[in-house]
């Protein structure tokens, strides 16, 4: 992967680190999205211990804030001539029902509406063969409907129980790279965009969600279904086949192989039927146009 610039959201921890440290090891130019310099500091230093030869850079964005991704794409494209594949793996799992700084559900603002947005603000400066990896989640499986009404700040439906928040998130990123594919096909576009899911994971994502708010409960919990879960190192491994697998077309997904899809070597995986939902699929974009405020540009 010598000469390929790769752009990483969530890099600083659990599955995203084992990415970045991956595409280092390649040869690539990785690009990493961090909310604390500071701490995106200690994160560098140790990979670049691991790997002298990485080529690393970091960029301070915040996913639930719009203006920090207008700022750091602009920073972005400042520093490089193009993106050749944008991997949109950051994530919060089973948050507050709270809203982001943009008045937006802090969950699907941060995986979903952030991500939308991240894309957009890059999607000129990806090159003419780019791909797009955007990580979703086991959980896609479990939501049953897509209330997009309840992005806005005066809806008055009732407060998200934090799970189906994040299922209905999940199932957006499957969405948003369905929609994403079919209008790249419709222009002939030679990019792709490709979905990933880790599985069932033993990363910090997933102790710190279920915890809710109680760090021991979510300490106890997680150590209760550790033997169900696959290493870190091993839920990346789908993630790294969705970027840097050329067979792969656009509208692909990569899971584990096993029944469940939970662990288990990459492997195509089927979606489920909710994200086949081409008006669906329409709606979210608009509406996430709408939310973030931005026409995207493909």
């Amino acid at each position: 992967m010598t000469g390929t610039r790769v752009v990483l959201t969530g890099a600083t921890g659990g599955l995203g680190f084992h990415v970045a440290r991956s595409l280092a090891d390649r040869g690539a130019e990785v690009y990493m999205t961090v909310r604390d310099l500071r701490r995106g500091a200690g994160l560098v230093e140790r990979l670049t211990e691991e790997a002298p030869q990485a080529r690393m850079q970091l960029l301070e964005a915040d996913l639930a804030d719009l203006g920090s991704l207008e700022r750091a794409a602009r920073e972005l494209r400042e520093r490089t001539p193009s993106v050749d594949v944008l991997v949109n793996n950051a994530g919060i799992m089973l948050a507050p029902d709270v809203r982001t700084v943009d008045g937006l559900p802090l969950q699907m603002g941060t995986n979903h509406l952030g991500h939308f947005a991240w894309t957009a603000h890059l999607w000129t400066h990806l090159a003419p063969a780019g791909r797009v990896v955007t990580v979703s989640s086991v959980a896609a499986a479990s939501a049953r409907r897509l209330d997009l009404d309840a992005w806005a700040a005066s809806s008055t439906r009732r407060r998200d129980r934090r799970w189906r928040a994040y299922a209905e998130s999940k199932l957006a990123n499957l969405l948003f790279t369905r929609e994403l594919a079919r209008r790249l096909s419709a222009g002939a576009s030679a990019r792709t965009a490709v979905a990933a899911h880790p599985g069932l994971a033993a990363t910090e994502i997933t102790q710190t969600g279920m915890a809710m708010g109680h760090p021991v409960l979510g300490w106890l919990l997680t150590r209760a279904i550790r033997p169900g879960l696959q290493s870190a190192h091993a839920g990346a491994q789908p993630i790294l086949r969705a970027a840097l697998d050329p067979t792969l077309s656009s509208g692909d997904c990569v899971g584990p192989s096993w029944p469940g899809h939970t662990r288990g070597r990459p492997v195509l995986v089927r979606m489920p039927s909710r994200a086949h939902d081409e008006e669906l699929a329409a709606r979210l974009w608009s509406a996430s146009e709408q939310a973030v405020g931005l026409a995207f540009p493909v």
